[in-house]
């Protein structure tokens, strides 16, 4: 663990506008270690995901940690990159044009996004189990805002 992250943004439809999510996804375990949604491709949006990776982590001082990440705006952007260099992590960017560097948060972004398609098919048909509580409303009301989204277009 904490060998190697990728980091990509993708986005997701919705009724109000385009939602953009950020991952940060460790490459030993594959799991997503920081994440951050906005309504904009902001920088500070990926800010907040190494943030949320870091304090998930445990990376408080210098580490070797390898960051790979594709070559747009919010990673290539002075604060990140310092960011970066303040933990001792290794910026890794891709050739232009070149996806192949970045499969595992590629592969995750699409697998997110059909299960979510999946999850609100069910809701729709009264197979899901129910959601409980004012966080699951809002989870549901963000899926379905999403999925309606997808749908159309």
């Amino acid at each position: 663990m904490n060998s190697a992250w990728a980091g990509d943004i993708t986005y997701l439809p919705t009724r109000e506008g385009w939602l953009y999510l950020a991952t940060l996804i460790d490459l030993s375990s594959r799991r997503v270690v920081g994440w951050s949604l906005s309504s904009s491709l902001e920088e500070t949006m990926t800010m907040r995901a190494l943030e949320m990776a870091l304090v998930t982590r445990e990376i408080r001082y210098k580490t070797e940690l390898l960051h790979h990440s594709d070559r747009g705006s919010q990673y290539a952007s002075t604060a990140y990159q310092a960011a970066l260099n303040s933990h001792g992590i290794t910026p890794s960017m891709s050739r232009k044009g070149d996806c192949w560097d970045n499969a595992v948060a590629e592969s995750f972004f699409a697998s997110l996004k059909r299960e979510l398609a999946d999850f609100l098919d069910a809701v729709r048909s009264k197979r899901a189990p129910a959601v409980d509580g004012a966080q699951g409303r809002r989870a549901l009301e963000l899926a379905t805002r999403i999925t309606d989204r997808m749908a159309s277009l």
